[in-house]
């Protein structure tokens, strides 16, 4: 009889062994099927990791681009606005000169006038007499 119990003892820690390798085996399954679901989100954050990246240098070039049109189109700007301003001036100084011959012109009509209003007088002063 004590082999009997002995054998049930026996009998009982390997169901126990058993239970618990079962159980084991069930916890190792668990944790690799949840290592494996943390790999595949791992992944899957690299690579939007590594599209935002990408986005990010593809916006960074563009921004690049758009400074130096930037940079371009203001020298552009200016150089065009400088020579608006170069023609302005000779428009002016063509305007300036311009307007002191006219004044000379004038000066000289009026001097002109004076003189053959002062001749008109002059004859009609000498008709009288």
């Amino acid at each position: 009889m004590e082999k009997s119990i002995l054998s049930d003892l026996l009998q009982l820690e390997l169901e126990q062994a058993n239970e618990l390798h079962d159980c084991s085996q069930k916890v190792a399954s668990d944790a690799i099927h949840e290592l494996n679901q943390l790999k595949e989100e791992t992944e899957q954050q690299r690579r939007k990791n590594l599209d935002r990246a990408a986005y990010v240098t593809s916006l960074e070039t563009e921004l690049e681009h758009l400074k130096m049109e930037l940079r371009n189109t203001n020298e552009e700007e200016v150089g065009q606005l400088n020579t608006d301003v170069e023609n302005m001036r000779t428009e002016l100084e063509k305007i300036r000169t311009e307007m002191i011959e006219s004044r000379e012109r004038e000066t000289g009509a009026q001097v002109e006038i004076a003189l053959l209003k002062s001749e008109l007088h002059n004859l009609r002063f000498k008709s009288k007499i």
